[in-house]
């Protein structure tokens, strides 16, 4: 009987406990799952001891914190590391809590074989995997070829759409070497302009600039050549690598998938190459020129012992051009196929706005490349021609001084100097570029030739016929 009685008490004691567990946690506050007889506030907390309590759901009505949205993630396709400002992107992303922008090198992919790589991100491209941002001059790529494929977002209309931006903003000479078809296949905030020039007084003399005017120049150039370096030598491999990155591609349609090197004017490329023979007693009198800011036509000058004229490089009949955009800076291109194109607006935008680029180009005292955004370029102009002081070590202003190639000290730009860039700016009409295979067909096939292994008409009928090849397989 004693133990019958224990059993009971022991049983409605934990009856006790679990109704006091299953009661409302803020007294007023009815269940609605009770019946309509329960009294409210029955078994609240201060009632019970919480730790043997479960843990309850929220009061009925009360505002529950959203869960914290995951960042979009922001892909800007590389090689070999970026090529993009650092500090535009650590800045972005402080910015744009909600985009996280994130690298992908494809060197990492496809252990830093360039050709690899330049598959696997065409193949991504087309792709429902494809980055949403391309790093153009980070894969040497050419603008053209992948224009022609349909790859990259026409960025007119988005430029057209967005109330902060408008097409007048920017230079219509760089951005119209971006354009095919009608369609923007690319953007940059910087660029420099490469060109060759001649002192004045033989330019003068000059109707026009074709190869057979530029042969007697660059036949006696010699070690002090074409190049910004006195000891670099101008010989007919280095000739013709440079031409692989301006005029040799203007042989090529991408679009028609055609080539044309069994032409005249290649003909004359290669034979020009071929006659180099270089005197390290002859003094130059053409020389190859990178122009990114309003100062260097002052050293240049200095080189050459008067004023000089930017002549650009020699055209092969209708094929190449003058003057060349290169050292492009935050070049880059939107996926057709990217899955976050409203982010990546986002980020394009924020490297054309003008203060950026003022930021970056103008107010710099030694600019590193010209700005694209008309405004920006304008500050640079008035920056250029003022005289800027500094603080020196014991407290006194002085002159600052920037120097430039053996620390040939500038002076502020004259109005002369600012005109003659200015014009040589409007005047770009060649994008630099590279086809790696491309260059290599032409390269492998010209390294016969002038070693005398096979002729002319074979090397061009060989190169004709090896890049046709190519396009048809790029099709």
């Amino acid at each position: 009987m004693k133990k019958t009685l224990l059993f009971l008490l022991l049983g409605a004691l934990l009856l006790s406990v679990l109704a006091g567990c299953n009661g409302t946690e803020t007294q007023g506050t009815p269940d609605p799952l009770q019946s309509a007889e329960q009294t409210p506030g029955t078994g609240s907390d201060s009632e019970l001891p919480l730790q043997e309590c479960e843990s309850e759901e929220p009061a009925s009505g009360a505002v529950q914190p959203e869960p914290a949205a995951e960042p979009v993630i922001l892909t800007i396709a590389s090689f070999g590391g970026t090529l993009v400002d650092e500090s535009l992107i650590w800045d972005y992303n402080e910015a744009h809590p909600e985009v996280q922008l994130q690298l992908i090198d494809y060197g990492d992919l496809t252990d830093h074989n360039l050709e690899a790589a330049l598959l696997r991100l065409h193949a991504d491209l087309v792709s429902a995997d494809a980055p949403d941002l391309v790093d153009v001059l980070g894969f040497g790529l050419n603008l053209e070829k992948y224009a022609a494929a349909g790859v990259f977002e026409d960025l007119y209309p988005w430029i057209d759409s967005d109330p902060d931006t408008n097409r007048e903003d920017y230079l219509d000479s760089v951005f119209s070497l971006m354009t095919f078809d009608g369609k923007l296949q690319a953007v940059m905030s910087g660029f420099s302009v490469k060109t060759m020039y001649l002192p004045q007084s033989q330019a003068a003399s000059l109707e026009a600039w074709t190869v057979s005017d530029f042969a007697p120049y660059a036949n006696t150039v010699g070690q002090a050549s074409l190049f910004a370096g006195a000891e670099d030598k101008l010989d007919r491999e280095s000739l013709l690598s440079q031409l692989c990155t301006t005029t040799v591609l203007s042989f090529v349609d991408y679009e028609a998938g055609q080539a044309q090197f069994d032409s005249p004017a290649f003909r004359e490329l290669l034979e020009l190459c071929c006659s180099m023979e270089p005197d390290p007693l002859t003094p130059p009198r053409v020389r190859l020129a990178s122009e990114w800011n309003f100062y260097e036509a002052q050293y240049e000058a200095v080189v050459m012992g008067e004023a000089v004229s930017y002549v650009g490089f020699p055209t092969f009949a209708e094929y190449g051009a003058r003057h060349y955009v290169n050292n492009q800076e935050n070049y880059l291109a939107m996926s057709a196929n990217g899955l976050h194109k409203d982010a990546a607006w986002s980020f394009l935008k924020a490297f054309l706005r003008q203060d950026y680029q003022t930021q970056r180009y103008a107010l710099t005292r030694s600019p590193r490349a010209f700005p694209t955004n008309r405004s920006a370029l304008n500050e640079m102009v008035q920056q250029a021609g003022m005289e800027h002081y500094e603080t020196d070590a014991d407290g006194a202003e002085r002159l600052y001084t920037a120097y430039g190639q053996y620390d040939y000290a500038y002076n502020p730009a004259s109005a002369q100097e600012i005109e003659q860039l200015l014009a040589l700016i409007d005047a770009v009409d060649g994008m630099q570029g590279y086809d790696s295979e491309i260059s290599k067909i032409v390269l492998e096939e010209a390294s016969a030739y002038f070693d005398g292994a096979q002729t002319l008409e074979l090397t061009v009928s060989y190169i004709q016929s090896r890049v046709s090849l190519y396009l048809s397989e790029q099709s």
